[in-house]
């Protein structure tokens, strides 16, 4: 696994795999995410920045015009465990199965469209769907945000992430 930041990242099949982490001074905080590389490629077509695909893969990671991750999990350590040094190293040893055994055990994709209240979730939603084609899905989940008020999380120049896709794809 890659280091950037607070962060430690790496690819497997396409699949970006994030684990980020907060040291506070009661405990460590980890947050295991996820996101497909395509992802960020939709959003970037769909906001105007192609040439971010080029760019290296940390820029996924702690960019700020990327497209969301799924959280799979989160956990913490407290410090007062005497413990917490071996937990936390047993921990990040064991992301990778953790990663795998998630994948292999849900529907990821469905686990994403029933999510509620996730950050700049219906901008994940909606590049999942594109990615599988779903174009007409997509649209109506842009129109829905566009009747919100919602930006999607994006905004370039005057308009929306919603907006933009919908010039792309409606």
């Amino acid at each position: 696994m890659k280091h950037i930041s607070s962060s430690f990242y790496k690819v497997y099949d396409n699949t970006l795999l994030i684990c980020t982490y907060d040291i506070t001074d009661r405990s460590v905080i980890f947050s295991l995410e996820m996101k497909k590389l395509e992802y960020d490629n939709i959003l970037w077509n769909i906001l105007g920045m192609k040439s971010n695909i080029e760019e290296p893969m940390s820029l996924r990671v702690n960019g700020a015009y990327t497209c969301p991750s799924f959280k799979l999990e989160s956990c913490f350590f407290l410090h007062e465990d005497e413990k917490q040094r071996e937990q936390v190293e047993a921990y990040i040893t064991s992301i990778e199965n953790r990663f795998n055994n998630f994948v292999a055990a849900n529907d990821i994709e469905k686990i994403i469209m029933e999510k509620e209240n996730m950050y700049h979730g219906d901008a994940l939603k909606c590049c999942m769907l594109i990615s599988n084609n779903n174009i007409d899905k997509a649209c109506e989940i842009a129109w829905q945000g566009i009747a919100n008020n919602d930006s999607g999380g994006f905004i370039i120049g005057d308009k929306t992430f919603f907006q933009l896709l919908l010039e792309m794809y409606n």
